[in-house]
């Protein structure tokens, strides 16, 4: 699990509706903060990586994808699975993926090679690798 992400709409809740919307991450790019980590209690930082990991599997994603969720914040913070993206972005500087792994402390490079190492591995193409430098 990558750490998680936080988009801060704050700046953008009459514009935007307080969505994260295509003009938001495209036109507004520049002015939008994400937060990654997010500031997220530890105990709902690991009941999302939980209910992301079973989403993964149910769905029956292989190697990567991103699960976004939204909080409530009027019912305690409970989750919500907006959706699954079994083939999140992958731009330098732009997609959400690569500002997850380099706050994880992974280049955009072994982002990439992590991706495809897994797959390798899962198709039997090469044996299990040692994670990436970095990683914890």
């Amino acid at each position: 699990m990558l750490p998680p992400l936080e988009v801060d709409l704050n700046a953008f809740r009459e514009s935007e509706a307080d969505l994260y919307t295509n003009r938001l991450k495209t036109e507004l790019s520049d002015e939008c903060t994400y937060l990654v980590p997010a500031p997220l209690d530890p105990e709902l930082a690991r009941q999302l990586n939980v209910l992301a990991a079973a989403v993964f599997r149910v769905i029956g994603c292989k190697d990567v994808a991103r699960v976004d969720f939204r909080l409530d914040k009027h019912n305690h913070n409970r989750p919500y699975i907006l959706e699954i993206n079994p083939l999140p972005g992958l731009t330098p500087n732009f997609s959400d993926l690569c500002y997850e792994a380099e706050a994880y402390g992974w280049t955009y490079e072994q982002l990439i090679n992590a991706i495809v190492d897994t797959a390798a591995v899962r198709l039997g193409l090469i044996e299990s690798q040692p994670r990436p430098a970095g990683a914890d």
